[in-house]
């Protein structure tokens, strides 16, 4: 009895396939690239200028009544409020100008509710969002160089490359996205 034969696999459809999980990783390296610059470089900075702003949100976490014992330990003995608060005002920001870009730049974008009032509210939040990010940033590093807010010009570029930074992390993402789509598609 004769071994069965190997089944025959389609070229073209194993390149496709590698394509697809190379982009996969692309986009995946391109994720982690960025979460690591959002924590290392930005939650600090933005923490700070919320510090500066509201020094209420200076409070430690390890004094909180509830979750205290959870931030206790020498390395977490620091945390406070305002890392929270810049962690989750990161997350808001990459929400509305991801989805502000992708309702304006995605001519196959839909969602299943009220298209026009819906982008109309994403475009107010994501703008608004924006502003009071770019407001933030320019706090901060005002802050870090001059120990007060004043104007700077250095303060001015650092915040206009950060903003330039976020809408260029935007695109690509977006891009990433797309030809992932595209490539399965082709499956």
């Amino acid at each position: 009895m004769p071994a069965p034969a190997a089944p025959l696999t389609d070229p073209i459809t194993e390149e496709r396939k590698r394509k697809v999980t190379f982009a996969k990783f692309k986009s995946g390296a391109w994720t982690i690239a960025l979460a690591v610059a959002v924590v290392v470089l930005f939650v600090p900075l933005i923490s700070e200028a919320i510090r500066t702003q509201l020094p209420m949100f200076g409070a430690k976490l390890s004094k909180a009544a509830i979750i205290g014992p959870l931030f206790g330990g020498r390395a977490m003995a620091k945390v406070d409020v305002a890392y929270i608060a810049s962690i989750v005002f990161y997350a808001v920001v990459i929400y509305f100008w991801r989805e502000l870009l992708r309702l304006w730049l995605d001519p196959d974008a839909t969602t299943e509710l009220n298209e026009q009032p819906y982008r109309v509210l994403i475009t107010i939040c994501g703008l608004l969002v924006l502003v009071i990010d770019t407001v933030l940033m320019y706090i901060a590093i005002s802050t870090a160089i001059w120990g007060k807010v004043g104007f700077s010009f250095v303060a001015l570029g650092f915040t206009l490359t950060y903003l330039v930074g976020l809408v260029f992390a935007s695109l690509v993402s977006m891009n990433l996205k797309r030809t992932i789509k595209k490539l399965e598609e082709e499956l």
